[in-house]
């Protein structure tokens, strides 16, 4: 038992300072991202994967995108790829992992899903940061785009607008460019898969382990 609250003690430390580390003259924002015109093409389906929404424990996730409703992201964990799929070669149960109880599996499910499915047709990736110059005005982000054409095999997405809003949810006026990634962003891979997540634990897990058996070693 003592090894064990020491292996969550270990974990949990891992990730708070990990998490409330702020470069030198940083602030943390909020981003998110809309498609401004979705309903222009109601036979498509549109997903983005990898969504991370949690600003502290990792949550991998999809999100299903809507006309005039933004997704907001921690812009943690990989960046998310736009996709779109025809109506009637969507089925919601690919996606169901609500009786999925083991974090692993429901992300074997989702990545099999989004890397193996030839109907879905990808376009951009979104790039985001949390971070922003501490004297900025701004507190909260939206980029915007907008599809221009959707093919068989190819979807064509332009940016637009890069919204800045103040504390209270202002709009203001920036001359800062858009947003790159930086700070607490991990680089995007080819093919994400998630599975740095799961090193913490093991890694947690060789510390408490090595402290056994130093501790054995000096008996």
């Amino acid at each position: 038992m003592k090894y064990l609250m020491l292996f969550f003690a270990i974990l949990s430390s891992f990730q708070s300072s990990r998490s409330d580390l702020l470069p030198e003259g940083k602030k943390k924002i909020s981003f998110s991202f809309v498609i401004t015109n979705i309903g222009d093409y109601p036979e498509y389906v549109f997903l983005a994967y990898p969504v991370n929404q949690s600003r502290g424990r990792p949550m991998i996730e999809f999100t299903k995108l809507e006309h005039g409703k933004a997704t907001g992201l921690a812009c943690r964990y990989g960046n998310p790829v736009i996709y779109a799929i025809k109506k009637d070669l969507f089925n919601p149960a690919d996606l169901d992992i609500s009786g999925i109880e083991d974090e692993k599996s429901q992300l074997k499910k989702l990545d099999s899903f989004f890397t193996g499915n030839n109907n879905l047709i990808p376009s951009l990736k979104i790039t985001c940061s949390s971070l922003a110059d501490r004297d900025a005005k701004y507190h909260y982000v939206q980029d915007e785009y907008q599809i221009q054409s959707i093919k068989t095999d190819t979807m064509i997405i332009d940016r637009g607008e890069t919204i800045y809003k103040d504390r209270s949810g202002n709009k203001i006026n920036s001359e800062e460019s858009p947003l790159k990634p930086e700070g607490d962003l991990l680089p995007p891979t080819k093919k994400y898969t998630g599975y740095l997540y799961f090193a913490l634990p093991v890694l947690a897990i060789i510390a408490v382990v090595s402290l056994v058996v130093i501790k054995k070693m000096k008996k």
